[in-house]
């Protein structure tokens, strides 16, 4: 689940706890792709969301880290942030780098987890960000690339699948479940 606590969310409280209920009802478990900022801006600073995340992974759940911001360093765009698809520009490593520190300090601070697994913001990355993902000890990556598959040593990627659930009908329930899956 993307874009944990976006930066348009407009309705309070929000929350993580009524999904995190409906796919445990039906015995699922959910990695949940937090960007790391949004745990010190003004959204949270009641600290509700933290408090749900860190009961969250104490139910089985994952925490994968999402970026740093969601703001590329290059147009500032909020639809992508490792790789500039509006100008196709590739940052270097130094960049890379340390956004995903930045974001794993917050991670570790905020809610006391290292994840393994990394979502970029808009699924786009190149090959720099795979050396910094791996340096950075991530296994498991959901990038725009081949998927379900070794993208680069020693990180696996599962690409998007683009199953928007709020999408579902009666009518094409199987159909979108088996697009989903496989």
């Amino acid at each position: 689940m993307d874009d944990i606590q976006s930066r348009n969310v407009s309705y309070l409280p929000a929350g993580i706890t009524p999904f995190e209920d409906a796919v445990e009802a039906r015995g699922g478990k959910v990695t949940w792709a937090v960007i790391p900022h949004r745990l010190i801006e003004n959204m949270n600073t009641s600290g509700i969301l933290t408090q749900q995340l860190i009961s969250t992974v104490a139910k089985g759940h994952e925490i994968a880290q999402h970026g740093y911001n969601h703001i590329c360093p290059k147009c500032n765009g909020t639809s992508h942030e490792y790789y500039c698809s509006s100008q196709y520009f590739n940052h270097p490593y130094a960049v890379q780098n340390n956004m995903t520190q930045l974001g794993l300090d917050l991670l570790l601070d905020s809610l006391g987890q290292i994840p393994k697994s990394f979502v970029p913001p808009g699924h786009q990355v190149d090959t720099t960000s795979y050396r910094v993902l791996v340096d950075n000890n991530f296994e498991f990556l959901s990038s725009n690339g081949v998927t379900k598959s070794y993208i680069y040593p020693g990180l696996f990627n599962l690409r998007q699948h683009k199953e928007y659930t709020w999408e579902l009908t009666q009518s094409n329930y199987s159909t979108k479940l088996s697009q989903a899956l496989f």
